[in-house]
């Protein structure tokens, strides 16, 4: 039994030492998605076409991500017409048990801000990237490959450090949806759990900074 060394007390290790790592900045979603935004009109307007390409498809992946925030797992498993659909009225993005982390089933419609940015890398640049190659993932290298895990990382952090002047992982727009959710409304933090896939337990002890503002 190692249980007094890693929790003694009951108590796991990482509460009881001192955290010394500076407190994550986090930024309103909404701010995100406008910034995301002027990533895309950028974009549209590039005369190269390899950046113009990349320039919109990150915009949609990073339009993705603050809205729906999902996982990094969730986020490579997409694909055109499964997890990723286009209705009359919007986007709604599907994930099944396979997806998820936890083995939960995620439904979710895109606010209406995401879909002319969806519609326009579908239309254009994903075919463009895509290619002759057989296959339906949603994020696609300039080599016509599925992104890979260090892909999207390496993209989502390069383009959040120009957009925000912040570097941001995949994860942190987790915190940052949640955390914009119950500033907007106290009511909301029973409604992230829906959202982003996990407990409610969770959404309230790890995903809320907004505390200390409330």
């Amino acid at each position: 039994d190692t249980g007094f060394i890693t929790a003694p007390g009951g108590v796991p290790l990482g509460r009881r030492l001192r955290d010394d790592r500076p407190e994550k900045l986090l930024f309103d979603s909404r701010f995100i998605l406008a910034r995301v935004e002027e990533l895309f009109a950028r974009g549209i307007a590039m005369r190269s076409d390899a950046r113009r390409r990349t320039a919109v498809r990150d915009a949609a992946l990073l339009a993705v991500l603050a809205t729906a925030a999902p996982r990094q797992r969730s986020l490579l498993a997409m694909e055109v017409g499964t997890q990723l659909i286009r209705t009359d009225t919007a986007y709604e993005l599907y994930l099944r048990r396979p997806d998820m982390k936890e083995g939960n089933r995620l439904e979710h419609e895109f606010p209406s801000q995401v879909t002319p940015i969806l519609d326009r890398y579908f239309a254009v640049e994903h075919r463009e990237l895509l290619g002759m190659a057989g296959h339906a993932s949603v994020w696609v290298n300039i080599r016509g490959e599925p992104l890979s895990a260090r892909a999207v990382d390496g993209a989502v952090r390069a383009r959040t450090r120009k957009l925000l002047g912040h570097e941001m992982g995949t994860h942190a727009f987790r915190h940052c949806l949640t955390t914009t959710a119950v500033l907007t409304s106290p009511q909301a933090a029973l409604d992230v759990p829906v959202v982003l896939g996990h407990s409610l337990q969770v959404s309230l002890e790890h995903y809320n900074r907004a505390t200390a503002v409330a």
